[in-house]
């Protein structure tokens, strides 16, 4: 490639993201002054999306051994970790695990960018989101987060199901979901968690086991439902629940396990260029 370019785009999808990634850093290199954009261009809704899908299938399974997360995250939680992390390096609109879900429910022939499978990307996200702050340094090994990953580990199977349910919901609108990926941990889980476990409850969904536990299992479990991110706090008023553009108090931000975050990222649309690298050319 020409030493001055800053930009490049690929035809097609390689069924290999490495192969991508190699591609990608030939423009991010010692004497780069400008931003790197790469641009992936594909016909939607076509085979290409398929590509796209086993292209990133294949490497969430190779991050599931590379990301440092923790071994409580396990079966739907760990698929979705991966993809959101996929998400967070070539900046997809939705979260892709998506689309193996609905594959899964629907069979192969899927709308890709259908209402309801962007709304259950985002879901994806959301659930990601709130499950990779649990996952810090900074989350000592104590009894409350014990009982944290006890809570989110036996509610996985609950949980997919649940997702998809809310995904059909006519509530759930792309632009809610939107800004709501937007906010803070801490709002995420006072207007969205409340949502999905009302969805888990639902009595086809739930496992006849779990309804024969004696009360106190239940108050644990209840218990651990609401340690996952502290006491949500007041409830918010029907008007200020309409109100998108509502101020709320800003809470003290978990930040994500730095493992989860490229260091040296090379987005797959922009990636700004290195200053430490510009000083040695």
């Amino acid at each position: 490639m020409h030493h001055c370019c800053s930009r490049g785009a690929f035809a097609c999808w390689h069924l290999n993201a490495d192969v991508i990634h190699q591609g990608c850093a030939r423009l991010i290199r010692i004497g780069q002054e400008k931003s790197v954009e790469w641009r992936l261009l594909k016909v939607r809704d076509s085979y290409h999306d398929n590509i796209e899908r086993i292209c990133v299938t294949k490497w969430a399974v190779q991050l599931s051994a590379e990301i440092a997360l923790p071994g409580w995250v396990t079966d739907f939680l760990r698929e979705t970790c991966n993809y959101e992390t996929i998400k967070t390096y070539w900046h997809p609109s939705f979260n892709r695990a998506a689309w193996n879900i609905v594959r899964d429910a629907d069979g192969p022939d899927i709308d890709y960018y259908s209402e309801k499978t962007i709304r259950i990307g985002h879901i994806c996200s959301l659930v990601a989101k709130m499950v990779m702050c649990l996952t810090g340094p900074s989350q000592a090994d104590t009894d409350t987060l014990k009982r944290r990953a006890n809570y989110w580990r036996k509610s996985g199977d609950t949980l997919a199901v649940a997702c998809v349910r809310a995904g059909t919901c006519e509530d759930m609108t792309i632009k809610r979901l939107e800004i709501l990926l937007e906010k803070a941990e801490f709002v995420i889980y006072k207007e969205f968690m409340h949502a999905i476990v009302e969805e888990m409850k639902l009595e086809e969904f739930i496992v006849k086991s779990e309804l024969d536990d004696d009360e106190d299992d239940n108050e644990d479990t209840e218990s651990g439902h609401r340690d996952v991110f502290g006491d949500p706090g007041e409830e918010e008023t029907d008007e200020e629940s309409t109100n998108t553009e509502m101020q709320l108090p800003t809470p003290k931000r978990r930040k994500l396990h730095k493992s989860l975050i490229p260091a040296d990222t090379v987005d797959i649309y922009t990636s700004q260029p290195d200053s430490s690298r510009r000083k040695m050319s």
